[in-house]
């Protein structure tokens, strides 16, 4: 009987795998701020904070939602969220994250010019000014 009353709530399955969601959103949250805090360690402080915050109002929102209010099988589902996030998902970002890394440098090399070659019409008057100086340094 206390067993029942503990755990027989109306709508634990939806708080279950609404919370199971949040921590998996929680999980997405941490792993971009561990991308950003390897580039960005000032970014990485207020995102630290933004991610802390979003963490406590998606899990307000759902309890608050649902009027459950704080029970084990809701922390249960945060933490098999983010679980379920960092043995499986993670994995698929952090390929993603790094396929989006490489091909922002192939984008930014080939909008580079090449060393030693210059883009056509670039520098024109510096280069006209070089053979005028090196050619009166001739005669």
């Amino acid at each position: 009987m206390m067993l029942e009353a503990l755990f027989a709530k109306q709508g634990q399955e939806q708080a279950f795998l609404a919370l199971a969601l949040c921590g998996w959103a929680l999980g997405l949250l941490l792993h971009a701020g561990r991308w950003i805090r390897r580039r960005h360690r000032v970014v990485s402080i207020v995102w630290d904070v933004l991610t802390a915050l979003a963490g406590l109002a998606m899990t307000l929102t759902v309890l608050l939602r649902l009027r459950i209010g704080l029970r084990g099988y809701g922390l249960l589902g945060l933490v098999t969220g983010l679980v379920l996030y960092l043995a499986g998902a993670f994995f698929v970002v952090e390929g993603l994250f790094h396929l989006i890394a490489w091909a922002a440098e192939k984008i930014r090399d080939s909008a580079r010019p090449k060393e030693g070659k210059t883009a056509p019409g670039a520098n024109c008057s510096v280069q006209k000014r070089e053979d005028a100086s090196s050619g009166a340094a001739r005669e």
